[in-house]
């Protein structure tokens, strides 16, 4: 009876401190339920008492009183072993209810973006078709052919900024519901097309400047880095000085093993400080210089995040912006 005390109640100390380091190494806890601690002290100095009777000479005690000594030290350990139990069953309780907490925290601000989403969309694409309308009905009671072609080419631009806002939407739509696919990314590739596509949104000659270091094949999510690329490339042009003749973009891409450090520097007309807390938000528009939706910088951050990147927003008034991205290098997945 003494060795199997001793035995149990060493076991069941053992268990209690288990628990604690489980519970303090995976879910940054440092207690144990109070029952646990008082059950396995109380059974360990149960044992040990009877331990020291033994050898002091009460050996006879024990042979008379054994079975009531055992059914009074078991029910403990039974005891115990539920509470155990039980602590296991309410921690797992409360991760799930951390859990279901936290999903609807995403849910009530997805429905939030969502309600805000439906409302400017709808207004956004609204606008343009109205004006297009508008200037195809004095079009038609026009008879000047000079006053015709400047209806058409405001006509023009107004379709063109609904053709660039649809764009944003699908990119928007892309970024939300496809899945991460790893490519062999030549950024030189995707600079090119981007620049090419923009580079006269405003009727400018812009110089564009690349330095780019691949010292690995560097892969990553190809339509994903081409929207990153299209909407950063696209405002460093839609962003610079109307005044200024000697515009440039300076895009340099440093890439390893581990990650890609992307640099796009313009010296455009720069963000207010009071602005760059904002340029993220959804459908923010810091400039009257464009008439841009305001998506952008937006789906710019969504895909970054997407593809566990970081984006970083240096920017001074009349001076120009930086733009900083780390893009990690998932080559190593791909081999």
């Amino acid at each position: 009876m003494i060795v199997i005390t001793n035995i149990l109640s060493i076991l069941l100390f053992i268990s209690t401190v288990i628990v604690l380091v489980i519970k303090t190494r995976f879910f940054q806890q440092n207690s144990v339920p109070i029952t646990q601690v008082i059950f396995s002290f109380i059974l360990i100095i149960i044992g040990i008492s009877l331990d020291t009777l033994y050898h002091l000479g009460y050996g006879k005690l024990f042979d008379t009183y054994g079975e009531y000594i055992g059914l009074l030290f078991f029910p403990l350990i039974i005891l115990s072993i539920f509470t155990f139990s039980l602590n296991r069953e309410l921690e797992k309780q409360k991760q799930s209810e951390i859990l279901l907490q936290h999903q609807n925290e995403i849910l009530v601000k997805r429905n939030m973006e969502l309600d805000s989403f439906v409302y400017r969309v709808s207004h956004d694409l609204r606008a343009p078709i109205c004006t297009s309308m508008g200037l195809t009905d004095l079009s038609i009671k026009s008879l000047d052919i000079d006053e015709i072609k400047t209806y058409l080419n405001l006509q023009s631009s107004s379709l063109k900024r609904l053709d660039q806002f649809i764009i944003e939407i699908l990119d928007y739509s892309k970024n939300n519901h496809s899945e991460i696919i790893s490519e062999n990314i030549e950024f030189e590739s995707l600079i090119d097309s981007a620049f090419q596509d923009y580079q006269y949104l405003n009727n400018r000659h812009i110089h564009l400047e690349k330095n780019i270091f691949i010292q690995t094949p560097f892969w990553n999510d190809q339509l994903r880095l081409k929207i990153i690329f299209n909407n950063l490339i696209s405002n460093a042009i839609k962003f610079q000085k109307t005044d200024f003749e000697n515009q440039k973009i300076d895009i340099s891409i440093h890439a390893n093993e581990q990650l890609a450090h992307i640099i796009i520097r313009d010296n455009g007309i720069g963000i207010r400080e009071n602005h760059k807390s904002e340029v993220f938000k959804m459908f923010f528009r810091g400039s009257n210089q464009t008439t841009g939706s305001g998506l952008g910088m937006y789906i710019v951050k969504d895909c970054i995040q997407k593809v566990n990147g970081t984006i970083h927003v240096k920017s001074n008034l009349n001076e120009g912006t930086t733009i900083e991205v780390l893009i990690p290098n998932l080559y190593s997945q791909t081999s």
